[in-house]
């Protein structure tokens, strides 16, 4: 089963669209939608009432202007509206999809109106009392232009400290590397990771080396570390050499071995790829050596 989240809170006249409550429904939203381990996807601000051009232009703007501005935590923002309000919305630069309310067919901005051209959503027809069970059903097209929400993670992805109960099967590549990222850093503060030691002379020093480049070479282990479909020592004159030491200590730590586990499957030797937010398929293993 998949789903959309879709945000509604006093959305059926003209008074209720300010900027103040822009801001304060954005908040709400970002907070629920973390609240249910909502992964960062476009959620949807209703507009639920016929607005008119002029009115759009006076009023909804404004509102969705500081929805933009308030939203965070990798969200991003939708409409849900007639077809009109969709496109002005978006033509703003103010929301990036729509849903539209096409079975609204007395809003003066359905009728004569396109389609935009960025809906994933098209509310059509409703089936009363569906199958003599006593409830409504909406019928809704989808255009397959950005993948719906196929599961909930845990709400303790991101933020500022792992936890130690985190089930890391869940989550998706980016909250994977985050946490490995924050795990890494602990290490480091034991002095076990990120250190390289330089000879000079009969003496030498100790040379920190940035987390995103240990991250970055780690990532790319099927390349530097196996060799794909070169050998390591082609890779390694291309790039640089496997921070072998690193992977050693990431490997034999409880809590980091357990990321590891879920990240391979977007940085194995068999990997899936990884989608991202315009829904495109991402090899990461391979993104990240050549970012190196």
């Amino acid at each position: 089963m998949k789903f959309y989240p879709i945000f509604q809170e006093y959305s059926t006249k003209l008074e209720h669209f300010t900027p103040a409550n822009g801001a304060a429904h954005a908040k709400a939203a970002r907070e629920a939608a973390e609240r249910l381990g909502i992964p960062p996807t476009h959620i949807y601000f209703a507009v639920d009432f016929d607005a008119t051009d002029d009115q759009v232009t006076s009023t909804i703007l404004p509102y969705f202007k500081s929805i933009l501005a308030n939203l965070g935590g990798g969200y991003k923002v939708g409409i849900y509206a007639s077809r009109n309000i969709c496109s002005r919305v978006i033509n703003a630069g103010q929301a990036g999809v729509a849903f539209v309310s096409d079975m609204s067919t007395e809003f003066s901005g359905n009728p004569g109106f396109p389609i935009p051209d960025n809906w994933v959503y098209d509310q059509f027809t409703e089936i009363s009392n569906y199958k003599n069970q006593g409830w409504d059903l909406d019928r809704v097209a989808y255009s397959g232009k950005m993948e719906a929400v196929s599961y909930v993670r845990q709400p303790s992805a991101g933020g500022s400290e792992i936890n130690q109960g985190t089930d890391y099967t869940q989550m998706d590549a980016i909250d994977l590397i985050w946490h490995l990222e924050q795990r890494f850093d602990e290490l480091r503060a034991q002095g076990k990771v990120g250190r390289d030691y330089i000879p000079n002379g009969t003496t030498g020093i100790w040379n920190t080396v940035p987390t995103w480049e240990c991250m970055l070479k780690y990532l790319s282990k099927y390349y530097l570390r196996v060799g794909g479909n070169k050998s390591t020592l082609k890779w390694s004159m291309a790039v640089e050499n496997f921070r072998s030491a690193d992977a050693k200590v990431l490997e034999a730590d409880t809590e980091s071995a357990k990321i590891i586990e879920a990240l391979d499957r977007y940085i194995g030797s068999w990997r899936q790829s990884m989608v991202d937010i315009s829904n495109e398929e991402v090899d990461l293993a391979h993104m990240c050596v050549t970012t190196l």
